[in-house]
């Protein structure tokens, strides 16, 4: 049996309302965690200078790491009372049970990496490579919404019309 279902019971159950609200309304954070996904990626495709190209390429970082630890969330999820309120798909549907165990990096040291570039000042970073590959984590966090909202029960794979275009 796989971790998160072992543990779903030390999660608190959200009300079906409040998950909704967080899809549905373009101020919901989920909505807002894909928008921006894209609009970074977008922007660091066609940067005006290098100070935009590097917010473009942080902001994409930090929600690429967001989806991801919503789609793939840490043990600690379940087990640390101080994350129970991080919204993850486990919420939505008990049989979405991955952490982030089951993500596959895109590139080699993906967390560290992004860790180091983004929310540590580390001896590292200047030897990190800046490059990344853009279109391929867009498209890791796409297959991730989509196999997401196909274990989704009909009436809540509605809730996600808005962020998964109509014949995909």
């Amino acid at each position: 049996m796989p971790i998160a279902r072992d543990l779903a019971g030390k999660r608190p159950i959200r009300d079906g309302e409040v998950l909704r609200d967080l899809i549905m309304s373009e101020h919901g954070a989920l909505f807002y965690e894909l928008w921006m996904l894209n609009e970074s990626a977008r922007r660091w495709s066609n940067p005006s200078d290098p100070i935009v190209q590097n917010i473009a390429i942080e902001s994409f970082l930090v929600h690429f790491r967001n989806l991801r630890n919503f789609f793939y969330p840490p043990l600690a999820a379940w087990t640390d009372h101080t994350r129970f309120d991080d919204v993850v798909a486990f919420d939505y549907c008990e049989s979405w049970d991955k952490t982030s165990k089951d993500w596959q990096e895109v590139v080699p040291s993906e967390k560290d990496r992004i860790n180091k570039q983004l929310a540590h000042i580390s001896y590292a970073r200047p030897t990190l490579d800046p490059r990344w590959p853009i279109s391929q984590m867009c498209a890791a966090i796409r297959r991730s919404l989509l196999e997401f909202v196909d274990t989704l029960s009909v009436e809540r794979q509605k809730w996600f019309s808005g962020v998964v275009p109509k014949g995909r």
